[in-house]
Formats: structure tokens, sequence, C-alpha cells
């Protein structure tokens, strides 16, 4: 299944082997001089296709397909993922949908639609409390992970869908079956979850953000030049925030499913989501409900604003886009005032900054409270979480935990 969605050109693999020596579960094995994905160990993170230097590996595209469906006349609707929030340039998310209408979708929809369903079913567990512990079940690279590398933990997997599926199921239900629900968003795996065949009926295609933009620009069309046209259906709300980490949590505790005896808690990022899958097969935790995410959350689409900002203020650190920032996104933290000086000393004006309410990622808000351990460092200082990971992940006593 892996092998149908990364796309591996045996000509530009040129022996680095970078992706097998980087594979956190070691699905990349060297075959006739060349790297080659198994299959049936593949979790698809997508780790392998960011950090191949040749681009030997790209990602199959429904691109064409979904074109084809349009200029046939049949009925095709997206489920539009929340994290166009900080992936597509527009001045109001009205204009998100009016875009993707000209490009000749019947209608455009929020996935945060059924994320409101997913987070009410989670709800439902917390209270009837009958799991000893949950972990959610939104991201497929962490199923994947679980089904095939630590079945033991499969019992303590939700039974629940992903918004996805779920608002898939619900587009199928109120439009009627015949009509073509694509997922747009940025998520890999969700390829190979649309194809399962527990749920292989509720999405038909899926899209990345780079196909979007490469069908806007063959057509002529910019987002920000549209006129807006509001998502005519419910405010999901809350339920926007599931890409962002802890986003489900914070959802489900929108609810106001706090006192139901769990400890809550985020796991993001490969190496992470592995260590406490090991500490949960030795037993180690137990009474929790998990959010575990595969991708790391720290940088999402703000990487290259990033890197911008730290050139405004002409600073030169070493900054990379495949590890997170220790940063305290929104948290309280401490610092010293040399260490921060150069931000504090720029000189901001009220206009460097975007109107509210903001989008969820990509202004210089977001560069901001993700460059303070590169300035912190630039002043001959260094960035650190004061606690071990292991600690922070057998405990839950961080930030990141809800007691």
């Amino acid at each position: 299944m892996g092998m149908e969605i990364i796309d591996f050109k045996a000509t530009k693999c040129k022996h680095c082997y970078k992706c097998v020596r980087d594979c956190e579960v070691k699905a990349v094995q060297v075959k006739d001089g060349r790297a080659v994905i198994m299959e049936d160990k593949c979790i698809l993170c997508g780790h392998c296709l960011k950090i191949c230097p040749q681009s030997a590996k790209t990602l199959r595209s429904d691109l064409d397909m979904v074109r084809g469906w349009i200029r046939a006349g049949q009925r095709v609707v997206v489920s539009l993922a929340p994290a166009y929030m900080g992936l597509l340039k527009y001045k109001t998310i009205g204009q998100v949908r009016s875009a993707l209408l000209r490009l000749g979708f019947e209608d455009v929809r929020e996935t945060s639609e059924g994320a409101a369903f997913v987070t009410a079913e989670y709800a439902r567990l917390l209270r009837e409390h009958t799991m000893e512990t949950i972990i959610t079940t939104c991201c497929p690279s962490v199923n994947e992970l679980i089904e095939i590398y630590y079945p033991e933990l499969i019992p303590y997997l939700a039974p629940v869908v992903s918004p996805m599926i779920a608002h898939g199921t619900l587009l199928k239900e109120e439009l009627g079956p015949e009509v073509k629900v694509v997922f747009l968003g940025p998520c890999i795996a969700k390829k190979k979850e649309s194809m399962d065949p527990r749920h292989d009926t509720a999405i038909d295609g899926v899209l990345n953000f780079n196909d979007i933009n490469k069908w806007l620009d063959a057509e002529e069309i910019v987002i920000g030049d549209c006129e807006d046209m509001p998502f005519t259906r419910f405010d999901p709300k809350v339920n926007r925030l599931y890409p962002v980490t802890n986003g489900v949590v914070n959802s489900v505790l929108a609810t106001g499913a706090e006192s139901d005896g769990y400890r809550k808690f985020y796991v993001h990022g490969v190496a992470n989501c592995i260590d406490l899958c090991r500490s949960m097969a030795r037993g180690e935790i137990k009474g929790c409900f998990i959010e575990m995410n595969m991708c790391s959350g720290g940088w999402g689409p703000n990487f290259e604003n990033t890197k911008q900002l730290l050139k405004t203020l002409h600073l030169d650190v070493p900054i990379s886009g495949e590890e997170s920032p220790i940063a305290p996104f929104g948290s309280v933290f401490w610092f010293r005032p040399a260490a921060l000086e150069p931000l504090f000393a720029h000189g901001w004006e009220h206009s460097d900054f975007p109107p509210e309410p903001l989008p969820q990622d990509g202004t210089i808000s977001h560069a901001i409270e993700r460059v303070y351990p590169f300035v912190a460092q630039a002043a001959g200082y260094y960035p650190a979480v004061v606690m071990s990971r292991d600690f922070a992940v057998l405990r839950s006593d961080t930030m990141q935990a809800y007691a």
C-alpha cells in the first residue's frame, strides 16, 4: 500500500541512504543498490519525502482523477481540512471557498464539521469510562504505528473514526452516495486511510495543498482576488484546532469533560510516539486520554516566516525544518532579558501584525513565538526544556498535561 502512495524513482537515487538511516521504524531497505520502501512496514509519516536530497520519492497525486470527474460533469464536493487557514493565502476564509468553487466543485465544506461529531464521541467515551486508557485515532500514521509495531496497544485505540472519515460519511448521507467527496489537506497518510476497507466508501479522492495550488495557478485563480463566499454550515469553532498540537485535547476539554478521571496529555513527533508506545507496552502508563500525532507539531507552515524574521533581526544562527524549535507556543516561559534583547529592540509597529482574528498559522505572530530560542542562541544563551522527555511522557507532569 505504501508504494502506491509514495512513488520511488530509482534513477534519481544517488546512494546517499539518508532515508535508510533516518527512518524511525526502519521501513526502508537497500535492494539492488537502491533504497526501497517496505510496504508492510511503512507508517506513511512522510519523513523520507522531506529529507530526500535527490527528490527520488514523490507523492502520488489524485489531481488528474479529480479534474476528470469535474470535466465529466460529476458532482464533486470538497472536505477542507482546517490546515488551510495556515497554508493558503487569503484575506477572508470565504475567499478560499470561492476559489475552490471556481474550479468546478459543487460545494466546499470544512472537515471540522466531522471533527465536531468525533469530539462528541470522545466526550462520550470519557463519560462512560469503560476503557482503561484511550489513544485518539485522528492520526492515521499513529494508527499504523500501533497496528504494525505495537498490536498489544490496539485495545487502547479509541473506536472512533477520524474527522475526515466522519465528514465524508456525513456528506454522503446528506448529499447522496453518488457524490464524490474529495479531502483536501496536508497529510499524506490520509491517502491510505481513505482506502482502508473498513471505511473506503467515505472519501473518493485526496488532494494536498501543492495539488490545489498547482490547479489554481493553471486556472489563473488568485484566492485573494476572489469574492467572499462564507461557509454556509454551522461554525465548528474549537474543532478547527484538531491539526494544532494539543488540538484534540482542547476540543474535548471545551465540552466540559475535565473531571472524568483521565489524565489528558499529548505527544507529537515520530520518536516521541514510539517512546510512548514502548512505555505503554511495558505497562507504565494507565488511566490516560492521550492525543498522539506523528507530525512534529512545532513548525507547521511557519518555518520560512521564522527564517525570514531571523534575517530581519540580522541574526545568523543554525535553524532546521526537520526538528521542532524549543519554543513555548503560547505558554509561560522564563528568560533572561539580555537573551531576547534583539527582539525587544526591533522597533515593532502595530502595522507589522495582521488584524484579528488571526489565521491558524503562518503570520509574524507565529514566527515570533518560534524565534525565541534562536534569538537567545544568537545572544550566547542556551534554550532548553528543563525536564527529561521520559519524565514528561511517563509522569505527564508538564505543560503538555492536564491533571
